[in-house]
């Protein structure tokens, strides 16, 4: 199996089979993650993916400039990092299933620089997003590190000045 899923069924019911099947394929990623699109194409207004990511997945900073986005966390803990347009952090929040003290769904009604940090050993969300899909055309900001290596210090340094350290 893929790093990404493609549903191609009209019904789609997941279980717990499905879900350590994309958690197996997080842990054997180079990226540690994985993902089930959960929706049948790019051009659907919804697009809905269940993820996996494992604790050594770097999730560089994103924006959707006026789109939605949600996301439920089913699985595990991490780190909700929104921040302002010169990089600095605005807000950041733990999350995890519900029951666990923790906020478990976010909502943002427009999409603001952010990124996700796994806590745990492995992470599984519920993520919905405004369609249709497209790539990016604005350009990544300046303080958003362009290599993998830069990229990981720029997200340990995020957890070493968090209120989690």
């Amino acid at each position: 199996m893929p790093e990404v899923i493609k549903n191609n069924s009209d019904v789609l019911f997941v279980n717990h089979e499905m879900i350590e099947e994309i958690k197996y394929e997080a842990l054997q990623s180079s990226r540690h993650m994985a993902r089930l699109l959960m929706h049948l194409s790019h051009e659907d207004v919804v697009q809905e993916m269940l993820i996996a990511m494992g604790r050594g997945c770097v999730v560089t900073p994103n924006s959707a400039a006026g789109k939605s986005e949600s996301l439920q966390v089913i699985e595990g803990r991490l780190l909700l990092v929104i921040f302002d347009l010169e990089g600095n952090v605005v807000k950041e929040e733990e999350m995890a299933p519900v029951g666990n003290n923790c906020a478990s769904i976010y909502r943002l009604n427009f999409t603001p620089w952010h990124t996700m940090i796994p806590l745990t050993e492995m992470v599984v969300v519920h993520e919905t997003l405004q369609g249709p899909f497209e790539n990016s055309s604005e350009p990544m900001p300046s303080w958003i590190p362009s290599d993998n290596s830069s990229m990981k210090k720029f997200i340990q340094k995020i957890l070493v000045n968090s209120k989690l350290a």
